[in-house]
């Protein structure tokens, strides 16, 4: 007998043995979740719980619930992650309990060496509750496949619900477990659970209709692609591989797709995991997948890789040598995410080491004024948070996408006040500071600071046809979205420019500014005309065309449309 067969047979032995473990699970992620700083993104989405809405522009708005809720019964970074931690307990209890329960021992050494049982663990971010509402759906169609009375069919509609509210890609969840059981769509108990949660759905539905859909145009239309052919596709393969992993990324995908299902509920999680994966993998041949956009497969993936590999001697014996480095790792990882023991390693460091510090700096240089970042949402979100909630705004410009910010009410607290303007790039009449970790910004402090993002720029007469080299004069309106009436000449010292761009790819290759600022009022509702002076590229091709506002010393807020555009 292997040495590994005997530490499961004399572990297992304890009733207690995977209530412990998961428990044990807890206290490291609340350690964790305590002692390390916010990453980037989670600060954003606290910002999403200082905002209380039926939605955000990148997700629906279940993890601003869960912060909020945390935030009232704890303060700091333990506050934003306390539901992320119990959500991650929840998850792998619920996983293990759809399980044949035989080996908790291999069982937790198997999902203990997952990096996203790690991270996902205590990040207070979208996929956390997204991971333990597919657990915790997949667990209740398990019990709706042995009764398919009215309360598992009404318990299924609201975990329907909770699942889609944490994220849109649950879509994938529900759909891959319909086509795995067609027959579904013949019973009334479906259609109870369709309009439940439909009828559950309504407030943020209206929500997206109100904003545009604009989450929807923005991962579908306006997400990056790859820089060279299948660049996308063999990214998003490693990802899955590091995602799972990384030394037991191959064992688990390997195993899952290997697993012969059996039974009705196992057919089910095989559909999930091969069909999120699969589908994925193919979208990517041309559009960036974010890797933990397939975090819904491993909820059923760690169920059928531990029936196989707990099965399979050889593979076992992989996944007990592999586990051991693995931790290792971990735990180097999670006391470097907590305690900057690597100060060499810059890059690695700059997301989550020495921001509170820094926000200090930054309301040093601000004086008791509003702080302006410019096309970033991570470091307006960063500042707010350890300052205590100092008021900031992010001027997204349109070499930036659009997000939350632009949907907030942080332009009204910014509008002709004092400001500290703060860039990582160079801007005009800017000084500069270098922070102890290396990093380096730019700021300048501005009187009257303007911005308009909803006025909106709109060609009238744009050519059919665009020929390189030509001179255009292309007329335009500009509309005033507010309430308000805009004077576009308020502040004399920074006028404000007509200009249009011709991108290829993210480098501009044709810029051109008016000679003369604009000027004058616009009533509320109304709309203005005026002239922008074209040069077409000299080089024919295929291009990026917007036309938007230049203020004196920086870029204005995206106030056009992408256009693309053929010169020949």
């Amino acid at each position: 007998m292997k040495w590994y067969q005997k530490l499961e047979n004399g572990l297992n032995a304890f009733p207690w043995l995977a209530s412990g473990l998961l428990g044990i699970w807890f206290l490291v992620n609340a350690f964790q979740a305590v002692f390390t700083e916010l990453f980037h993104d989670e600060a954003y989405y606290w910002m999403y719980s200082q905002h209380p809405d039926w939605g955000y522009f990148e997700h629906a708005p279940m993890i601003a619930v869960m912060i909020r809720a945390g935030s009232w019964l704890f303060s700091g970074e333990w506050g934003v992650r306390f539901f992320s931690v119990l959500m991650g307990v929840g998850a792998l209890g619920l996983t293990w309990k759809m399980t044949d329960q035989k080996n908790p021992l291999f069982f937790f050494v198997l999902v203990f060496s997952m990096i996203m049982v790690h991270v996902g663990g205590f990040l207070a971010v979208p996929d956390s509750p997204y991971i333990f509402f597919t657990a915790l759906f997949l667990y209740q169609y398990k019990r709706f496949l042995k009764a398919e009375s009215l309360k598992n069919t009404l318990g299924l509609a609201l975990v329907v619900t909770l699942l889609i509210y944490s994220k849109y890609h649950g879509v994938m969840v529900l759909f891959f477990t319909l086509l795995s059981n067609l027959r579904l769509l013949r019973k009334w108990q479906f259609w109870v659970i369709v309009g439940v949660s439909t009828l559950l759905f309504i407030p943020h539905l209206n929500w997206l209709i109100q904003n545009d859909f604009g989450t929807f145009r923005y991962h579908l239309l306006q997400r990056p692609r790859g820089h060279f052919p299948m660049e996308t596709f063999f990214n998003f393969m490693l990802g899955q591989v590091l995602f799972a992993g990384p030394l037991m990324g191959i064992p688990v995908i390997v195993g899952g797709f290997l697993y012969r299902a059996e039974g009705e509920f196992e057919r089910t999680l095989k559909f999930v995991f091969t069909g999120i994966l699969s589908f994925l993998l193919l979208f990517s041949i041309n559009s960036w997948i974010e890797a933990n956009w397939a975090a819904g497969a491993y909820i059923p993936g760690m169920i059928l890789a531990y029936q196989f590999l707990e099965r399979n001697e050889k593979w076992k014996q992989w996944v007990w040598r592999l586990a051991v480095p693995g931790w290792v790792l971990f735990f180097l990882l999670r006391i470097y995410l907590a305690v900057n023991i690597f100060p060499e390693l810059r890059q690695f460091r700059r997301e989550f080491h020495g921001w509170d510090e820094w926000a200090m700096q930054m309301d040093s240089l601000a004086n008791g004024n509003p702080v302006v970042f410019t096309d970033t949402y991570q470091l307006p979100s960063k500042y707010a948070f350890y300052t205590g909630g100092n008021p900031t705004h992010a001027l997204n410009t349109f070499t930036y996408h659009t997000n939350s910010f632009d949907l907030w009410d942080g332009e009204e607290q910014v509008r002709d006040k004092r400001v500290l303007y703060v860039s990582n790039t160079f801007c005009g009449g800017c000084d500069s500071l270098t922070t102890r970790y290396g990093d380096k910004f730019y700021f300048r402090t501005e009187d009257h600071f303007q911005v308009f993002r909803k006025l909106r720029i709109e060609p009238v007469n744009l050519p059919d046809e665009w020929h390189h080299g030509d001179s255009l004069r292309v007329q335009v309106k500009i509309f005033n979205d507010y309430d308000f009436p805009v004077k576009l000449d308020v502040n004399e010292e920074i006028p404000i420019y007509l200009t249009s761009l011709f991108y290829t790819g993210k480098k501009f290759t044709q810029f051109n500014k008016n000679t003369e600022s604009l000027r004058g009022e616009i009533a509320p509702g109304a709309s203005v005309e005026a002239y922008v002076d074209v040069d077409v590229p000299e080089k024919p091709g295929e291009y990026r065309y917007i036309l938007t506002f230049m203020y004196d010393w920086y870029y204005a807020s995206a106030n056009g449309e992408w256009l693309e555009v053929e010169v020949k």
